[in-house]
This record gives structure tokens, sequence and C-alpha cells, in this order.
């Protein structure tokens, strides 16, 4: 939690800084505010969400079946206006910075406006979980898979770049139920993703549900026949 505590401190003397230097630069020294502002505001929700997941270990969690759980479309509009809030003072205020910081902050913008329409249109975000007697199933663009509460080899918390993720392990991949039955090739590449990057077969990121990582995982915990 070092991290954490040392971009909340960076982040807030640059945000004083900035708020200081506005009576001698005026508009200027306001462009990379909110930049800096968002780097304090990240590591004070990683402290706070650190602190409540501590908390929360020891969490006894059930959860109604045939319920989709759905990513945030909120959580995502909120990163893409902040994204926009970056970009575009830099891109507005920042003439002094030159050329490269300000085609950084024009693209930081346009990132923004992109997930905001993607969200607008409801391309984004995809996917969903559902607790059901049979399984746990994972909905991706364009098929799902449900995973049998006796294939569910164990379930963990980690982080992954700040993002709290739940990971699963399966005993048997060729036991997963597809739907479509022919996407398994795409499962196969999704499984082989989530083992480079989360060294679990499959992973859900709580974050973008809105939910804590012990709560998702002791919910799927729940579930799991005692052996």
């Amino acid at each position: 939690m070092r991290r954490d505590w040392a971009l909340l401190a960076i982040g807030a003397l640059f945000v004083l800084a900035s708020l200081l230097n506005v009576p001698r630069e005026g508009a200027k020294a306001l462009a990379t505010l909110p930049f800096f502002a968002a780097i304090a505001g990240v590591g004070a929700w990683n402290i706070l969400r650190k602190k409540r997941a501590g908390r929360l270990r020891e969490a006894r969690v059930q959860v109604a079946d045939g319920v989709l759980l759905r990513p945030s479309r909120w959580r995502l509009a909120g990163l893409a206006a902040l994204l926009l809030a970056i970009g575009l003072p830099i891109v507005v205020f920042g003439a002094h910075f030159g050329v490269v910081m300000k085609a950084l902050g024009a693209f930081v913008a346009l990132a923004g406006a992109i997930l905001l329409g993607a969200v607008a249109l409801g391309w984004l975000p995809a996917g969903y979980l559902q607790f059901s007697p049979s399984g746990l199933t994972f909905g991706f663009r364009g098929y799902a898979a449900c995973v049998p509460w006796s294939e569910v080899a164990g379930v963990a918390t980690g982080e992954f770049h700040d993002n709290a993720f739940v990971g699963i392990g399966i005993y048997d991949l060729d036991k997963v139920m597809l739907t479509p039955p022919h996407a398994a090739a795409r499962f196969a590449r999704t499984v082989g993703k989530c083992r480079a990057y989360y060294h679990a077969d499959l992973a859900v990121m709580a974050g973008a549900y809105r939910i804590d990582a012990p709560v998702l995982a002791a919910a799927i915990a729940d579930r799991l026949p005692r052996r």
C-alpha cells in the first residue's frame, strides 16, 4: 500500500502547486490539474478499496440463481469522462507545453470521447456473470461458458495493475458448457490470456461489476462442493 500512499501524496502536492500557481499563470496553471487530481484520486481509492477488502476477507455471501450480473456502464462512462477531463485542458490551455504534450492530451481526450460513445451506443461494457444450480456462467462477447460447480478447482483474489480480480481454476476444460458449442477456439484463447495475465483459467475484474473482490470470491466459494 506504500505505492498508493505515494500516489496520493505526489498527486496532492502537484494539485496544490497548480492552485498556488494560478495567480501568476492564470488558466495555464490549470492545464495539468485534472491529471494530478486523478493521480491523487487513484491513490486514495486504492487505499480505501484495499482496506475494505481486508475487512471482507472472511465474508459469507450468497447470490440468487438466475440473476445476471453485468458490468457497470456508469463506471465506464465515468472513466471516459475522466479521460476527457484530463485531455481537454491540456489541449485548450497547454499551448506552452509544446506539440508532443498537446498531442498526448488530444490522444487522451479522443480516447475518452470514443469510450463514451461506445458506452452510449451500448457496445461497452460487454459480458456478464450468472449463478445457477448447474454452474457459474461467464458471458463473453458472442458466446458464454458455463463452468459446473464440480469443475471449479478453486477461487482466489488478486491484483492486476491496481485492479482487483477474482480468478478460478478449472479441473477439466472439456466439461465447460459453451454456447454456442463451436466457440471452443475462442474459449481456448480466453483461457490462454487469463493464464498469462492472471494465472487463473478464468478471471473477472471485480471493479467492473462494482463488487469487492473478496465478496465475489466468497459468493463463488459458497457454491463449491465440499471435497
